[in-house]
């Protein structure tokens, strides 16, 4: 807590990304439109699981070693999967 009662939290550096998902429809959208979904198949798989019609907007991240791994989403998000069921996020290369 800071003085005042003011609360602050870190902005991770990460893909602010939205997730559209609905039955039978799961996007993942860049925030200048560009659909992420086949570079994220495992955010696409979790969302498909929630079972409900719902937007949810955020920052994507890859934590790695307590810290945030920016490089190795940059390489996934320039990524389109195979299948849908290739891992989206890998242990990061160095």
């Amino acid at each position: 807590m800071l003085p005042g009662h003011l609360v602050a939290e870190q902005k991770p550096d990460g893909f602010r990304c939205i997730l559209f998902t609905r039955p039978g429809l799961v996007m993942v959208q860049s925030r200048q439109g560009a659909d992420l979904t086949a570079a994220l198949p495992d955010i696409a798989a979790a969302a498909v699981g929630l079972g409900e019609a719902l937007v949810l907007d955020g920052e994507l991240v890859v934590p790695y070693e307590g810290r945030v791994h920016f490089a190795q989403l940059q390489r996934q998000a320039r990524l389109r999967a195979a299948t849908p069921f290739m891992p989206a996020v890998s242990a990061p290369r160095t």
